[in-house]
Formats: structure tokens, C-alpha cells, sequence
């Protein structure tokens, strides 16, 4: 990535993996650049999860790699985003989607389509999901 910025990094890496990415995605910032880790989907993979796949991501995270030190001697940060923690937020969310809806009319970001099922077929479509078989948004369409 940093060829793509001629040498000099990104200001702000969005990170929804986990493991050897985040060190890959903060290899990518520029100084004073922004690591926003939000998601850690392969946690929870197939109808098996559990405390113990949980761990296993756990244990591939960067915990000694990327510390207070290197993020102060790098100029460099990193943050986190669950919204699944920000129900009392609904008025601060509500502009972020209102910003991305305007992005979305504009042109200006175009989410990639994995697959659409049935409604009918919420299931397969769930079951895709789980396995993390996607590569993008799975879409359920509604019967004619």
C-alpha cells in the first residue's frame, strides 16, 4: 500500500480481520495515521463456535508487535468500533448511516455484492454467512 502513496502511508486503515492483517493494515499508516479495528468475524465461523475459536483469534492478535510504545514512537494510533455496543447512541449512528446513504447516492462508495438468495432461502443465505464463504454483502430479496 505504501507504493500507492508514493512512500507515504494512508492516514486511516478501516480493519475488520484480525491476526497478521492488523500488522499488515498498520504497516500501511502514515505517521500520525489511524488503525480502526471493527470487526473480528472469524471468532464466531460455522455452527461450531465458541469459547474456543474465540481464543484462537484471540491468540492471533499483535498484542506485543503494536503497544503504547511503538503507537507513541511510530505516531501512529489505533481504535476500535462495535456498534453492537452503541444502542444508547441512536442519534450519533443515525448521522453516520445518514453520511453513508449520501455517499451511497453519490456514487461515491459502491458496497460489493456477494450473492442474493430468496427470502425464501434465508437460510442458505445464513448458512454462507456463517461459514464465511462471502467476499461482500449477502442480500436476501424479497418474493415477486
Amino acid at each position: 500500500m505504501r507504493e500507492a502513496t508514493g512512500g507515504h502511508g494512508v492516514e486511516a486503515a478501516l480493519e475488520p480481520r484480525n491476526g497478521r492483517w492488523i500488522l499488515e493494515s498498520y504497516a500501511c499508516l502514515s505517521a500520525t495515521g489511524h488503525l480502526v479495528l471493527f470487526g473480528f468475524s472469524n471468532a464466531a465461523v460455522g455452527r461450531r463456535s465458541g469459547t474456543l475459536s474465540a481464543l484462537g483469534t484471540l491468540a492471533r492478535v499483535p498484542w506485543l508487535a503494536i503497544n503504547p510504545i511503538r503507537l507513541m514512537n511510530d505516531n501512529r494510533s489505533i481504535g476500535g468500533v462495535n456498534l453492537g455496543r452503541m444502542w444508547d447512541e441512536g442519534e450519533r449512528t443515525a448521522g453516520w448511516m445518514r453520511a453513508l446513504l449520501d455517499l451511497l447516492a453519490q456514487g461515491a462508495v459502491a458496497p460489493r455484492i456477494d450473492a442474493v438468495f430468496p427470502f425464501e432461502e434465508a437460510a442458505r443465505a445464513h448458512e454462507r454467512l456463517e461459514s464465511r464463504a462471502n467476499f461482500g454483502k449477502i442480500l436476501l430479496e424479497p418474493g415477486a
